[in-house]
């Protein structure tokens, strides 16, 4: 039978095939081939977080789907694809050898001259469906600069392993490295079960991983602390406790805090609205969008999403009809972790 590891990109769920690398290490294939849907949704939240560019290059070949939907959402913006042969029609190449997660031996990337005169002095958005290693992007960097072109930025549908920790990249969601059982490395999902009927599901431990040793005492203990936040819809734990990485004391603490941005966000969102400041709007709801999904409301994190992308067109009307049902939602939120930290 075939492993999978499910997952949910910009609101689209997906099973992708758990492959194994090596005896100790499994990665899920995320194919953008063929899947327009994602392609599409992934390519429309990308550029709405995107830096100003003029270009876009992305690597042969899974990045090809992505930059060119991207290129086409944005007005046709031209977009180069870093060749993994030199061709025929190429000359004055460049080159650079790289070594991706994928492949078994070293490659090599190659631009021609024409492709460096198009980058030269202008602003490139690099652009991969998954960054992991973090040597294909480091490689297409290395082609702007010899080009002569200046790196916009670096983005990906998905962060995978170690590079969710890179501050130079922006991706949509983040894939773990799996076990040989398809069971993500380091992650706690498979590990802690969380339920809304009793406070076993705060004790319930069905593999031995590493975690956090308060993390792991403050369920063993059942506390009523937990157990209301573990029941709180909007709120998935498993995701929240990962961002930290399991520490439960930095998890509670961050709770306690967002409750005061939240209740901010609710004024502010409706006094920018209302002075028709999309500006300022655009600007509240993306970071409220971030600490949303930092904490694991990821049904709200894309309401914000949602939001960010109408303000950043300038979209008033949908933001007139889609604010009020937002803001009763996150006040909703709001509330419940406040009753949360009352004795």
């Amino acid at each position: 039978m075939v492993k999978t590891f499910k997952i949910n990109i910009a609101g689209l769920e997906r099973e992708l095939q758990v492959c194994k690398v090596n005896e100790d290490l499994c990665i899920a294939a995320f194919i953008l081939f063929g899947d327009v849907e994602m392609t599409v949704v992934c390519s429309e939240r990308l550029l709405s977080l995107a830096p100003p560019f003029d270009i876009i290059l992305t690597a042969e070949a899974k990045g090809i789907p992505l930059a060119h939907e991207m290129a086409k959402q944005n007005g046709n913006t031209d977009y180069i694809v870093a060749r993994k042969a030199i061709k025929v029609y190429m000359k004055d190449v460049f080159t650079i050898e790289v070594q991706s997660m994928t492949t078994r031996e070293k490659q090599s990337l190659h631009i021609d001259g024409n492709e460096a005169q198009r980058m030269a002095g202008k602003r490139v958005l690099i652009v991969d469906d998954v960054i992991s290693t973090g040597e294909s992007v480091n490689a297409l960097e290395f082609l702007v600069k010899e080009a002569g072109g200046i790196v916009a930025g670096k983005m990906a549908v998905l962060a995978e392993g170690d590079a969710r920790n890179r501050e130079d990249i922006i991706y949509l969601e983040y894939l773990p490295l799996l076990d040989m059982d398809g069971i993500p490395l380091g992650d706690m999902s498979d590990t802690i079960s969380v339920d809304d009927t009793t406070n076993e599901s705060m004790n319930y431990f069905v593999r031995e991983v590493e975690i956090d040793a308060q993390m792991k005492e403050a369920y063993a203990q059942g506390s009523l602390f937990w157990d209301k936040v573990g029941k709180i819809d909007e709120l998935n734990i498993i995701i929240g406790l990962g961002n930290v990485n399991g520490q439960s004391e930095i998890y509670g603490n961050l709770l306690r805090e967002i409750i005061f941005e939240f209740e901010e966000s609710v004024n502010k969102l409706d006094t920018f609205l209302e002075a028709e400041d999309m500006e300022a709007f655009h600007q509240e709801v993306q970071i409220l969008k971030m600490s949303l999904e930092f904490i694991g409301a990821t049904e709200l994190s894309a309401l914000a999403f949602d939001l960010a992308i109408a303000s950043a067109s300038e979209d008033e009307m949908f933001c007139i009809e889609q604010l009020p049902g937002f803001l009763i939602d996150l006040q909703s939120l709001t509330d419940k972790l406040a009753e949360c930290f009352t004795q």
